[in-house]
């Protein structure tokens, strides 16, 4: 197997979370394996074999991420039959990395179109998506003030804090547990997502689902900021989506070796807690956006 020093650079920083949202997990990823034009060959064949091998170590460090997956597939799609795939590897990463930022700011537009001027936004963990449509909220001179959880055990939330604090928002950092105490305050919880399932469920860092069904009990609308990359086929044929389990030492280590330690990244918020999913097709309720994507809009 030939990987790429680029390549496992880059992955590296996926699996130690350096790298942030599955947005830019998918963007970092292209601009890897875009640097395999950089390399000879001697075959189409063993270029392919390569592009392969590099692609695969990639989605393996982080196998729930179907933005991931696609982006690579939507790459794959454009180059399995050009006369130069080199060359054609870098025109494929450079249309997707356009296409993204383009349904990053529909989005965004949308979003801002639907949340009230002085909101208070409830974030969790760190999103591309989410930070832009907040930032377009000030563009719009909408004011909306956010409250940003820590996100344990790695503290993303301080990310978006220092992102959305440096973008001129007015933003109050919290540790995970003291939503309970703020939840009065809330107009609006706002999160991204990793996936979205079949069903609508949404599979985003652990802790969203504590929130969302909070905010239910609070009559607080849950909305998810999330392109229609985010919906993972997989999920069609299998009957659950897989949760990654990240390394115990990211939360605590014991002496005592018979206390037991558990480190989900992720959880499922079921459908029915979401109020809408912002995408670039609009403004939906998460049924609206499976039969979307079965119907291929």
């Amino acid at each position: 197997m030939v990987l790429r020093k680029e390549i496992v650079s880059i992955g590296r920083d996926i699996k130690a979370l350096k790298v942030q949202g599955a947005t830019n997990v998918a963007k970092s990823s292209l601009k890897a394996l875009k640097s395999l034009s950089n390399y000879e060959y001697k075959t189409k064949t063993q270029f392919f074999k390569e592009f392969k091998q590099n692609a695969d170590y990639l989605i393996a460090q982080r196998p729930t991420e179907p933005a991931l997956r696609k982006s690579i597939a939507f790459v794959y799609r454009n180059i399995r039959y050009a006369d130069n795939p080199k060359v054609s590897l870098k025109h494929a990463c450079n249309r997707y990395f356009d296409e993204l930022k383009k349904v990053n700011e529909e989005i965004a537009v949308i979003g801002a179109h639907h949340i009230p001027k002085d909101s208070t936004i409830l974030t969790h963990c760190h999103s591309s998506t989410v930070m832009e449509l907040i930032k377009t909220l000030q563009k719009m001179k909408k004011n909306p003030h956010v409250i940003v959880t820590e996100s344990r055990p790695l503290l993303q939330g301080k990310l978006a804090a220092e992102e959305l604090s440096k973008a001129g928002i007015d933003v109050t950092y919290i540790v995970d547990t003291a939503v309970m105490e703020l939840m009065r305050d809330v107009d609006v919880y706002l999160t991204g997502a990793d996936a979205i399932t079949s069903d609508g469920d949404v599979i985003n860092k652990v802790g969203t689902a504590i929130y969302a069904v909070l905010a239910d009990k609070y009559d607080i609308p849950y909305y998810v900021a999330a392109s229609t990359y985010k919906f993972d086929p997989e999920t069609l044929i299998k009957e659950h989506t897989t949760i990654e389990h990240r390394s115990t030492k990211e939360v605590a280590t014991f002496k005592n070796k018979k206390i037991k330690v558990k480190n989900p990244a992720f959880d499922k918020t079921e459908s029915k807690y979401v109020n809408a999913i912002i995408c670039e097709k609009g403004f939906v309720l998460p049924s609206t956006f499976v039969s979307l994507i079965h119907r291929g809009d």
